[in-house]
């Protein structure tokens, strides 16, 4: 199934949430969709970017590393537009992203992967928009080992040994 790695890392994020009050885990809109505007914030949404294979050994089973990029969207929204209702706004949007990193690197074997990494982390602030929008964007990488015993899709090899496929390091 191509997205078990998005709504494994959303259970894992949802079951481990420790934050309370008005971000408890109850409180805020988890997806595994885009930003929706018509949803009331906070919002985790969590996203597919790439998946790649790399071919690690050859043989009877060949094993493959693959690493499944995913976004993972933090946006809040003051209630009004004033700068203590920003500043609240903005302190919300940092608790939750604490939190989703904290979760993240404290179970990276959790949601059915063997390794979780961030590998970026910004934040943008939409002040032109009524009511603002604070985002923070975060890109995780998770990395999987697997076989053609593990039923996972791999990726068509050559008829013919093709020195460009390997990396000359694995083997050494």
């Amino acid at each position: 199934m191509p997205q078990d790695h998005l709504i494994g890392t959303m259970i894992l994020l949802k079951s481990l949430w420790s934050l309370t009050g008005s971000l408890a885990v109850n409180q805020i809109k988890f997806t595994t969709g885009f930003y929706q505007e018509q949803t009331a914030t906070p919002q985790v949404s969590i996203t597919p970017l790439i998946e790649t294979h790399k071919v690690l050994s050859i043989g009877a089973t060949p094993v493959f590393r693959i690493n499944k990029k995913i976004h993972i969207m933090v946006t809040v929204r003051p209630d009004t537009y004033n700068q203590s209702s920003v500043g609240i706004a903005k302190n919300s949007r940092y608790r939750i992203a604490q939190e989703v990193e904290r979760i993240l690197r404290t179970y990276p074997a959790g949601a059915s992967r063997p390794f979780a990494r961030t590998v970026e982390f910004y934040e943008k602030e939409l002040l032109h928009l009524k009511p603002p929008t604070l985002l923070t964007d975060i890109m995780i990488e998770l990395t999987d080992f697997g076989s053609a015993n593990f039923g996972l899709p791999l990726p068509s090899l050559p008829g013919i040994f093709d020195p460009l496929l390997f990396e000359p390091n694995i083997y050494q």
